[in-house]
């Protein structure tokens, strides 16, 4: 099983939600507004590098955009091995966290 930290997780899920919005400002602003915290542009596009070299993202250049001095966008796309490893990650999330209810004193 591949493990993701948390901010390839949230990119990921930021990938499927934005579509063909997801580009790197699109996505920091969204894990921006997700987390309730600032991370720095770099953080997001070192992060998503890694995750298309680790074959989770592709990447696709748009046409620029129809304004004078317009400029391509990098947008990505979550692959089929990206839906796996985010399915994967998701149900070892919800093993880990089955007991913690009783673990933690809350009742349900």
């Amino acid at each position: 099983m591949e493990l993701l930290s948390r901010v390839e997780e949230l990119l990921l899920l930021s990938v499927i939600e934005l579509r063909e919005n997801a580009y790197g400002v699109t996505l920091r602003e969204k894990l921006n507004d997700t987390v309730g915290k600032i991370h720095a542009l770099a953080v997001v596009y070192v992060s998503l590098d890694r995750l298309v070299a680790r074959g989770l993202l592709d990447t696709v250049m748009t046409a620029p955009e129809p304004v004078r001095g317009g400029r391509a966008k990098r947008t990505y796309r979550i692959t089929a091995d990206g839906l796996k490893v985010l399915n994967e990650h998701y149900e070892l999330q919800q093993k880990i966290w089955k007991n913690a209810p009783a673990l933690l004193g809350i009742s349900g």
